[in-house]
């Protein structure tokens, strides 16, 4: 074992799991470490947490508080919560046999919709006073509008160390700013001066799993699926989660599904204002997702991936992310030119 895994077995066999007998790293998280332990009992799913001067996201406490609300739902989709150690910025959850889905059916899509619909019946109870916002929260079109067009300005000055880093300079320069200002002055004409600026009222924000998708589940072989990954989660606009849901990359939702999504929210909801700001955002939000993928490219993000031991050829998964988000821009510019 290796010494990360060596330190959480120490601690499991000093506090809840004595019986622990080894403990493996999983490789590939960008964010935390998680590790598979073994018990007699039950096999494990540890997750040790990102912590960073830089990074003022208290992820641990983020997800923690999110479990704490989801606790006062019946069959919840999410894994167990068996221990949290503060002190370490560790948790330990059942683990999930399964796997992240490979396309998205009509069964699973309604899946995740009961899921969003279940965390927020009791949003209105104690619990979820208690939550944050969630990372990135936006309660106004001017906010969703100041997010993504940070995301833009940090890739503007790209470091061109080498071919490839001013292969992505060019891009970001003669695509994607473009393509943002085009896209933030449609949004901009949308809307008047004043809905621009008007705030969301408490009643009208929706408890977000943010982060929320397909790539973050895993789909067992009895056909239930379980959600993960709540670090970011918090009080948000709903119209900012339908937007992510289905525009991040990884597990495409198909677009067929929204109308029938949009109104399953609105069952039993009210969401003034839900589908106007969807329909508007979502462009943008498309755009939002190229920038995530150039992440790569920027040196303030290399801290949580060798936490997390996302390690090996770096050049490799750049030069992929650059194909992915210029392959999504090309969609994006099709689809709402």
């Amino acid at each position: 074992m290796n010494e990360p895994e060596i330190k959480i077995l120490e601690l499991l066999q000093a506090r809840d799991f004595p019986d622990c007998t080894s403990v493996k790293q999983f490789k590939g998280g960008a964010n935390n470490r998680v590790f598979r332990a073994e018990s007699p009992g039950e096999p494990l799913l540890v997750k040790e947490y990102f912590s960073h001067p830089s990074d003022k996201r208290d992820r641990f406490a983020t997800e923690r508080a999110f479990y704490d609300v989801t606790s006062e739902i019946s069959g919840a989709s999410i894994p167990r919560d068996l221990a949290w150690y503060p002190d370490t910025n560790t948790a330990v959850f059942e683990f999930i046999e399964g796997q992240r889905p490979d396309r998205v059916t009509p069964q699973i899509l309604q899946k995740a919709l009961a899921f969003f619909n279940d965390i927020n019946s009791v949003r209105f109870g104690e619990s979820a006073r208690e939550l944050p916002t969630a990372s990135e929260a936006c309660f106004s079109v001017e906010e969703h509008l100041r997010r993504i067009e940070h995301r833009v300005d940090r890739l503007s000055g790209l470091q061109e160390n080498d071919d490839l880093s001013r292969q992505a300079a060019v891009f970001v320069e003669t695509e994607i700013i473009p393509v943002w200002m085009k896209i933030s002055g449609g949004i901009r004409s949308a809307f008047s001066l004043q809905q621009i600026s008007a705030e969301l009222g408490a009643a009208e924000r929706c408890i977000s799993p943010s982060d929320f998708g397909f790539h973050n589940s895993l789909l067992r072989t009895d056909g239930s699926i379980k959600f993960l990954d709540f670090e970011y989660a918090g009080w948000d606009d709903p119209a900012k989660m339908v937007c992510d849901f289905f525009c991040q990359p990884a597990v495409p939702v198909p677009e067929g599904g929204l109308d029938d999504f949009l109104v399953a929210m609105e069952t039993g909801n009210s969401w003034p204002g839900l589908r106007l700001r969807v329909q508007a955002l979502r462009p943008a939000y498309g755009l939002k997702w190229c920038c995530i993928m150039l992440n790569d490219f920027l040196p303030s993000d290399n801290s949580r991936r060798i936490f997390s031991g996302l390690t090996g050829d770096g050049v490799n998964r750049k030069y992929h992310q650059l194909q992915k988000a210029q392959a999504l821009l090309t969609r994006i510019k099709k689809k709402f030119n």
